[in-house]
């Protein structure tokens, strides 16, 4: 079943701010980050492109 448009940026969004990101935005700061640098860690580094994926494989779960 294909995600309507704020199902897919609301899933998105939970991953940008989601514990993993923020993980892996803190390892490559070097320090706890913001909202702010955990959205741009996930823009910059693959996750809208990795999510285009596993949707288009039917692996994406919205949370409501």
């Amino acid at each position: 079943m294909a995600l309507s448009f704020f199902e897919r940026m609301w899933a998105q969004i939970q991953e940008a701010l989601g514990d993993f990101n923020r993980w892996c935005a803190g390892e490559r700061l070097g320090h706890p980050p913001t909202d702010n640098e955990a959205l741009d860690h996930y823009l910059h580094n693959g996750g809208p492109e990795d999510f285009a994926r596993r949707e288009q494989e039917g692996l994406v779960q919205v949370k409501r």
